[in-house]
């Protein structure tokens, strides 16, 4: 931005030609709610896709445990499910044990 305005033309096409690694999400981590099913579950893979490690919190869907793993599989990405837990370090300590942090 420039004095509350946005700066136009600042960006260069890619080199090669190509785009998608500019799309990249390789090395982050995502964290994905409601990943069991349904939309939830088609965002974590999408991400996946794009090369990010996921965390899926779930409610009551044990499916998501069988969900992680068919994305770790499918994607080549770290991908763990994690059950809602109100305390932030209980979080914090599956995130490690599932190398996603």
């Amino acid at each position: 931005m420039n004095g509350g305005n946005f700066t136009h033309n600042n960006t260069t096409a890619p080199l090669n030609g190509n785009v998608l690694p500019l799309f990249s999400l390789k090395g982050r981590t995502a964290i994905v709610t409601g990943a069991g099913a349904g939309i939830g579950l088609v965002v974590a893979q999408a991400l996946a896709e794009a090369g990010a490690n996921v965390a899926i919190w779930y409610n009551g869907n044990k499916k998501a445990l069988d969900e992680a793993q068919n994305i770790e599989k499918q994607y080549g990405v770290k991908c763990t499910s994690i059950s809602t837990l109100p305390e932030k370090l209980k979080v914090t300590m599956e995130l490690r044990r599932g190398g996603l942090l």
